[in-house]
């Protein structure tokens, strides 16, 4: 109703002498009208300094502050018609019609919506400010306001990507009048695309504040802001920005809820329910009804927590060409929304319904583009800011990468707020394999959906526990499991509940699991407790189920199906739903698994065949097909074939270096050391056929085109460990060549080979290509290549640079080792926490992350960290150069046992990593004393099965020539297969022998420049000094181990006699 405007309020042909004096004079009508209070003059000067009142066209509307509402006795208004004009505005614009404002509520919307209507109109302000008659300004004030003609609500280009839309509740307490208008409009200014503002089926121009108060928008309006252009996002992104910090200035609403709830659909849906007496496939049948409407996951969500009273904003990737069957649809529910147009229809899912259930048949839609997800990135961000909950909810389309979910979480935690996630498949996968920072608080799956995480059947309730349990450990506070008839099941830290419904409804199942999320999320608004929440649930998804078609839930029905459902800790009756995940191994009447494998070791030599070899054995006695690639330290070998990797079932990695596993993304992987796959292969293949994960490469496209592949670091065999390991495999091969170059400058020039008397000599260029060359590029390589094995490629430019410094400073190798690690972890930490724009994400990995972490590196190395470890690297070695007598055999014996403890394993190559780090700073007697206990056991092995036959089988007696010559290649894992059959008298055995070897060798101070090879290089002149004492060494080494098998191990017919 138009507010009543009569002649006492209003002044003729006044002359104020200047904007406060026409103020005064409007604050006194009102006054004497009844409408305001005494010093309501002052509350509209004060106004006034805040914000500028000018309208335009010669009038201005000087109104009350908000805070002082209170002076309003009743609504009204009040003019002031000044024919000579006063000035106004900062410009000196003059003010001839002058309408003063006293709002309590937002009843003087339409007068502001008429005033904009009249200033286009320059003739009719003209005779409204010069008339002698009141009553022309009340008709021109109070006429009837028509309804524009309204346009395109959805405002949108056909066929022009740069198009976004998003929702607002405009909630200001005074609706929205000149100050809020004005802001709107010069925000969308800014911008280059076209910016419409509509409500009720009107639109506005969101540049011009006129055309933007004509809307009438008052407290509760829900407002669409769209734009088009290429800037349109950012366009829409301000406007809400601006529209939501308006609201602390122009006092929030009834309408405002801190408990506001977003929900997220990527991959909406027309549901077209199809209902039929029974399917029967192949034949034509009569529909008894069909139902077309709005539907997904997401929007099924959002229109439960609405329906029941629930502040909700739907945002998401909507297709254009039927977008206008989604927007109405929204609005008459009261679902705010914030939508991102993709060129292309949104998908159809054809759901039959029959008796025996719900047949889904879900057609494909549009493809999304980099740039619309970062328009969805930057609506979630901006609308987060006001969610308590947001939620994740539906598949993800075609051009989404399946880890998107996991990046948003991520995003969203940053903001504090709570994040719910329903998906399935790959983004499940992918969500759930990611860091704390990046799991959600709330995961709804249903049965198949959890077996797909957990890659196992779960036909009973026990298992579907026992699943849900581990998922909550993971690091999710809470796990909600639907189970359609069954009920559900919720786990969190402080327990679990199984909810079991009366009967249900039969007929369609669609939303049912959508509404039981929403009646979760809705009862952690209430903060209501586990069971309470879990009894909501359940009575939102059975409400769901007793609906033929649309969705109007409400309270008295949920709380009557609540009245049904019972809630306890007790188990239901086994399930006897058959799983759809497919078994795990090739047991009677099964599919074997089609297997394929990597293996490899840090030095790619014995461990990365022996593991190729048992996994290759036990996929045959499990009856099935495997292929193993091996990288070792000639090269990948066996490699694997695109199809082969297309057609894999699963795929084991048993690996203690780094593996690049880009290739594999989207395959179920199973991560292990190579001692697992040697030790037991079926045991190692029954493993991963249970708890492989699906892989998800970053880099195949992560939101932010992140350059580390940070889902790595969740699988097995991943620590500090394999990042030494990883880059001590690298820097080997370079310490090989490097040493043995040397060695030969020694042998062709002499001792003094590398002195520039003998510069342009073969020696001279020998030992410059070695040292120079090879073991200058040892520490850099070994520290770049431990940064590669934490974070892939962006470490390899800190790691390089940290090693240079490593040794430009003198830390040596023990400083390569400190800058490999310090590159690796700052680099993930950056590229963790650096978040850029889409289009600006390409600069990551090449500019940003290279140039901070190799700043933070460089920086550490020069400043904290070079000169300590030098410090102690020179202490150290010159301990160990001045090591003789007792302390020389101490050492040595320590090695020495550390070689044979556990033949290849961390212990092993603990001490072969020490030693290997030494002989670049010129420290080699500890590289002698480690490759004379590492050929021990397998030479002292094999000389006792040909000395003391009745210990040993004739299968061990055969072996033994196998194990004699990897022996002497130093290869000490020939020795394995002895001790797995027999540890506690081989391994004590080998153990003894190594000691003596290695102390031999030490205290003889026997050095070797060339940290492989066994006694092959020992032929090369200089290549180790003291050559007789180390061959003594060796020898006693093996005598020693195959005594000690003779004292421990007893004949074999003894044996089988206390056997039996």
């Amino acid at each position: 109703m138009p507010l009543a405007l009569t002649p006492d309020l209003i002044q003729l042909a006044a002359a104020p002498t200047h904007k406060e004096h026409a103020i005064e004079m409007l604050a006194a009508l009102l006054q004497r009208a009844g409408h305001v209070q005494a010093g309501y003059a002052a509350s509209m000067l004060s106004r006034e300094q805040q914000a500028n009142t000018w309208l335009g066209h010669a009038v201005a509307i000087p109104h009350g502050s908000p805070a002082q509402r209170d002076l309003v006795l009743k609504t009204g208004i009040a003019v002031l018609q000044v024919p000579a004009g006063v000035a106004w505005s900062a410009e000196g614009e003059r003010a001839r019609l002058i309408i003063g404002i006293a709002a309590r509520g937002d009843e003087h919307i339409g007068v502001l919506r008429q005033l904009t209507r009249i200033l286009g109109d320059g003739a009719l302000i003209d005779r409204l400010a010069a008339t002698l008659q009141p009553q022309d300004i009340i008709d021109a004030l109070q006429a009837d306001i028509a309804t524009p003609q309204a346009t395109n609500s959805v405002g949108v280009a056909t066929g022009d990507p740069n198009s976004v839309r998003a929702s607002f509740i405009m909630d200001y307490a005074t609706g929205l009048h000149a100050r809020p208008a004005t802001v709107w409009a010069a925000t969308a200014k800014r911008y280059e695309a076209t910016v419409d503002v509509s409500h009720a089926g009107q639109t506005a121009n969101g540049k011009s504040m006129l055309a933007l108060l004509q809307l009438g928008l008052e407290t509760g309006a829900l407002v669409t802001f769209s734009a088009v252009g290429p800037d349109a996002p950012q366009a829409v992104e301000a406007l809400l920005h601006e529209a939501s910090a308006l609201r602390t200035v122009e006092g929030a609403g009834p309408s405002s809820d801190s408990a506001a709830v977003l929900v997220v659909s990527c991959n909406p849906a027309l549901d077209q329910t199809v209902t039929v007496s029974a399917l029967q496939p192949g034949e034509v049948q009569q529909a008894e009804n069909s139902v077309l409407q709005p539907g997904g996951k997401g929007v099924n969500v959002a229109a439960g927590l609405a329906a029941t009273g629930h502040a909700v904003t739907l945002t998401g990737l909507f297709g254009k060409d039927n977008l206008a069957q989604f927007v109405p649809w929204l609005e008459q529910r009261g679902i705010a929304h914030a939508l991102v147009e993709v060129a292309g229809a949104t998908r159809t899912n054809i759901k039959l319904v029959d008796a025996q259930g719900t047949t889904d048949i879900n057609l494909p839609g549009f493809t999304v583009a980099a740039s619309q997800q970062e328009a969805l990135e930057q609506l979630i961000d901006v609308h987060a800011a006001n969610a308590s909950w947001v939620v994740l909810s539906g598949s993800l389309p075609p051009g989404v990468p399946a880890a998107f979910y996991r990046y948003l979480t991520a995003m969203l935690h940053q903001h504090r707020v709570k994040v719910a996630l329903d998906t399935s498949g790959a983004a499940l996968q992918a969500s759930l394999a990611a860091g704390d920072a990046g799991l959600p608080d709330l995961i709804k799956p249903n049965r198949h959906e959890l077996e797909q995480w957990a890659g196992k059947p779960l036909p009973t309730a026990a298992l579907v526990l026992e699943t849900a349990q581990a998922l909550q450990r993971s690091g999710i506070a809470q796990v909600l499991v639907s189970l359609g008839a069954e009920g559900a099941l919720l786990v969190t830290a402080d327990g679990h509940w199984w909810a079991q419904p009366a009967a249900l409804a039969s007929g369609s199942t669609v939303g049912a699991g959508d509404a039981m999320l929403a009646g979760f999320v809705a009862a952690q608004i209430a903060q209501l407790p586990p069971d309470s929440a879990l009894c909501q649930a359940m009575a939102y998804a059975g409400a769901r189920l007793s609906l033929n078609r649309e969705w109007p839930l409400q309270r008295a029905h949920i709380q009557q199906m609540a009245s049904t459902v019972h809630v306890d800790h007790t188990m239901p009756v086994a399930s006897a739903v058959a799983s759809a995940v497919p078994a795990m191994s090739a047991g009677p009447g099964q599919n074997p698994l089609r297997i394929i494998a990597i293996t490899s070791c840090p030095t790619g030599i014995a461990h990365t065949f022996m593991a190729a070899e048992a996994l290759e054995q036990a996929g045959r006695q499990l009856g099935h097909a495997i292929h193993v690639e091996t990288q070792g330290s000639v090269g990948a070998q066996n490699a694997l074939k695109p199809a082969q990797i297309a057609d894999a079932d699963l795929v084991i990695i048993a690996a203690d270096a780094q593996v690049d596993q880009a290739r594999f993304a989207g395959k179920r992987v199973y991560r292990s050391g190579t001692k697992a796959a040697i030790n037991d292969g079926q045991a190692l293949i029954k493993l991963a056929a249970a708890e492989a994960s699906v892989w998800q490469s970053d880099t195949a496209g992560s939101p932010a085109e992140s350059a580390s592949k940070e889902s790595a670091a969740s699988n097995k065999g991943n620590g500090p460990y394999k990042h030494l390991m990883t880059g001590v495999s690298y820097m080997l091969p370079l310490v090989v060549a490097g040493g043995l170059l040397i060695a030969l400058a020694f042998a062709v020039g002499g001792i003094y080979a590398y002195d520039d008397s003998h510069k342009g000599t073969l020696a001279w260029a020998l030992f410059q290509i070695g040292a120079k060359g090879a073991f200058a590029l040892m520490v850099p390589v070994l520290s770049a290549y431990i940064a590669w094995s934490i974070v892939d490629r962006p470490g390899l430019t800190p790691g390089l640079v940290g090693g240079m410094l490593a040794n430009t400073t003198g830390a040596g190798f023990l400083g390569g080792i400190v800058a490999g690690f310090i590159a690796g972890y700052a680099t993930r930490y950056l590229n963790q926490y650096i978040r850029l724009p889409r289009n600006l994400a390409g600069l990551k990995p090449v500019l940003i992350l290279p140039l901070l972490s190799t700043l933070i590196v460089g920086l550490l190395m020069l400043y904290v960290i070079g000169e300590p470890v030098a410090v102690v690297l020179q202490a150290m070695s010159g301990w160990l150069k001045g090591l003789q007598g007792s302390s020389a055999l101490m050492l040595g014996a320590i090695l020495g046992a550390m070689m044979a403890i556990d033949m290849g394993g961390p212990v092993n190559k603990a001490a072969y990593a020490f030693s290997t780090g030494l002989v670049v700073t010129g420290v080699c007697t500890p590289m002698a004393a480690v490759m004379a206990a590492g050929m021990t056991p397998p030479l002292g092995i094999a000389l006792a099965c040909w000395l003391f036959k009745n210990r040993f089988s004739a299968e061990d007696r055969e072996a033994a020539k196998a194990a004699a010559v990897l022996g002497l290649a130093f290869i000490t894992e020939g020795a394995i297969p002895y001790a797995a059959r027999d540890p506690m008298r081989v391994i004590p055995s080998c153990v003894l022998g190594s000691t003596v070897a290695g102390a031999i060798s030490l205290a003889s101070g026997a050095a070797l420049k060339v940290p492989h090879g066994g006694i092959f290089v020992l032929p090369i002149p200089d290549a180790i000094s003291h050559l007789g004492m180390y061959v003594v060494a060796l020898l006693a080494g093996t005598c020693v181990t195959a005594l000690a098998l003779f004292v421990l191990k007893p004949p074999l017919n003894k044996q089988a006699v206390v056997a039996a």
